[in-house]
């Protein structure tokens, strides 16, 4: 990945003032001629490719999509898939979906603005909507993890749609739950989405519980929708709670344990654990500032206090550091499970779920606490997604509907 570059930087970049002089001996001949279409024409002819790059990545999503209509030259920059993967990475959001009534609600709070929710609703034709109804949200999480700014939604009790939180977009049907019996509401599901980069694929990975102390493990390939069971793990993932994607991997907390799912292998593996582990119950898992986090309870602390540790390096036992302690009885009851969500840009405030029910702000200096406001009757499916422009239609060369 090429380094970031201030605005001094580029300011001072040999190739930025021999930019500036092209741009300003072609506006001194012809700018007064030009008009404001044949200006932005001229400019995108005479920039050089990577200075057309370093400018797309500093621009919010909603300008991206406007600016595929400048020129072929920007649509082919704005599609290419390596400009995409990059691109994610510069911002951060929290993605929230819920019911109000019968109408799923969506919500993002943005990492460099986490005083202000944004909420909209999902364009559902009336068939879809019906169905995604009848699921029971108690026992079915409706939402997978966010991979490459991709999340999978459950929009029935058979089907799961592609969907993109930052364009809209969606695909409905990207794959069929067909790998088992779906109608059945006594089955709690869980579902993981990841990529898999040495067959340009994405995979999503099921988890059902259809009887106490028995699951299943289903994974398929989005493009080949072909459902494999996975009949050896090594880990009783029937007791596990899915967490972030973190370094290409889904993790999971089974017990003490901290396992991934391989994403190439399709494996479940084991992490590092803290080295104080024993002493302690993991009662969720997230990411922080890109870090694999998980939030645990201690004998050792009062009954109210959860604290945060921090993976700093991806596999490495000795790197887990203790972040912050949050009391959870300020926000729920003590016996309720904390996912960390997103660390804000500026540092001052971390976001996280408590009880599947609520988003808190939690400021580590102040000690303060602040609560959401989102309305909702049925339980609160939130994961934290980057920003994107991969569109999912193209990811299944299917259909795509406006969210």
């Amino acid at each position: 990945m090429k380094p970031e570059r201030s605005s001094s930087q580029l300011h001072d970049d040999p190739l930025m003032m021999q930019l500036n002089k092209r741009i300003t001996h072609h506006y001194h001949n012809h700018g007064s001629s030009c008009s404001n279409r044949e200006k932005i024409r001229a400019t995108t002819m005479i920039l050089p490719q990577d200075i057309i790059e370093e400018i797309l990545y500093r621009l919010p999503v909603k300008s991206l999509l406007r600016f595929k209509g400048v020129s072929k030259r920007w649509l082919s920059v704005l599609s290419d898939s390596n400009f995409n993967l990059f691109y994610k990475r510069k911002s951060s959001s929290v993605f929230a979906i819920t019911l109000n009534g019968k109408i799923p609600l969506l919500y993002s709070i943005d990492d460099d603005n986490a005083s202000s929710i944004k909420a909209f609703s999902l364009n559902v034709p009336p068939l879809i909507l019906e169905e995604y109804n009848n699921i029971d949200r108690y026992w079915q999480r409706t939402t997978s993890n966010a991979c490459n700014g991709l999340v999978l939604l459950r929009i029935s009790n058979d089907s799961l749609a592609l969907f993109n939180p930052s364009t809209r977009c969606y695909s409905p049907k990207a794959l069929t739950l067909d790998c088992f019996d779906s109608t059945s509401t006594s089955y709690y599901t869980e579902i993981g989405l990841c990529y898999d980069a040495s067959i340009d694929d994405y995979k999503t990975l099921v988890i059902i519980y259809p009887g106490f102390n028995v699951h299943r493990v289903f994974v398929s390939c989005l493009k080949s929708k072909r459902w494999v069971e996975i009949t050896h793990a090594p880990f009783d993932v029937g007791c596990s709670i899915r967490g972030p994607l973190v370094n290409g991997h889904i993790h999971w907390t089974i017990g003490k344990t901290i396992a991934y799912f391989e994403t190439t292998r399709n494996t479940f593996e084991a992490l590092p654990s803290p080295p104080d582990h024993r002493q302690y119950l993991t009662i969720g898992s997230g990411v922080l500032d890109e870090c694999l986090c998980i939030g645990r309870r201690s004998r050792n602390m009062t009954e109210d206090d959860v604290e945060v540790v921090a993976m700093k390096k991806y596999g490495v036992a000795e790197s887990w550091t203790a972040l912050y302690v949050i009391s959870i009885l300020k926000v729920s009851s003590c016996f309720s499970p904390l996912w960390p969500l997103l660390l804000t840009k500026n540092g001052e405030e971390v976001l996280f779920i408590s009880n599947r029910e609520e988003i808190w702000a939690y400021n580590p200096t102040s000690m303060s606490y602040r609560k959401f406001d989102i309305p909702a009757d049925r339980y609160l499916c939130a994961t934290s997604v980057v920003q994107t422009i991969v569109s999912p239609a193209a990811v299944l060369d299917a259909e795509q509907l406006p969210g």
